[in-house]
């Protein structure tokens, strides 16, 4: 969190909760998507996945971040909530902590890329979130409009590292 915290200061960008993406749906007037994300969650165990290199893309949610290794857990919710939501999408899992949210240059990527350091190997993920967000995402100001959802523990919560993000 704090390394977010510093780059979101450093770059005039929002602060936001740790997390990965581990699926995107649309959202259906009756919201079943919830009640899937629930059920699973039920089942669903803190999983851990290991930090690889740090990355950037010249997407707003993209500009820096730490790719993650994909996991047997991460993998099976992904498939699992694809398969029990009402529309499915094409989402793929690319698993990844997002670390800045703003849109910069190349070169201001690749410095900051550079100068970042995250000491853990391995990052916990303790929590599922159903968030809904604008349809776009290329502005700050679209931001804004992410909304919370529901928020489940995963079972035998022991720390808060981060959290999932449905």
């Amino acid at each position: 969190q704090s390394i977010i915290v510093s780059l979101a200061d450093r770059c005039s960008a929002p602060a936001f909760v740790p997390h990965v993406t581990v699926y995107t749906c649309a959202r259906t007037q009756e919201q079943r998507e919830l009640a899937v994300m629930a059920g699973l969650a039920r089942r669903c165990r803190i999983f851990s996945m290991q930090r690889l290199g740090l990355s950037c893309k010249g997407f707003l949610t993209q500009a820096l971040f730490a790719s993650l290794q994909e996991d047997t857990a991460t993998i099976e919710l992904s498939q699992l909530l694809h398969a029990g939501v009402p529309q499915p999408s094409n989402y793929r899992l690319e698993p990844h902590l997002s670390l800045l949210y703003q849109n910069i240059s190349v070169t201001d990527r690749e410095v900051l890329a550079q100068d970042i350091q995250i000491p853990l190997l391995k990052i916990n993920f303790d929590e599922l979130w159903a968030v809904a967000i604008p349809d776009q995402l290329m502005t700050l100001d679209d931001l804004d409009g992410w909304q919370n959802l529901l928020i489940l523990p995963s079972l035998k919560v022991t720390s808060r590292a981060s959290r999932s993000m449905l």
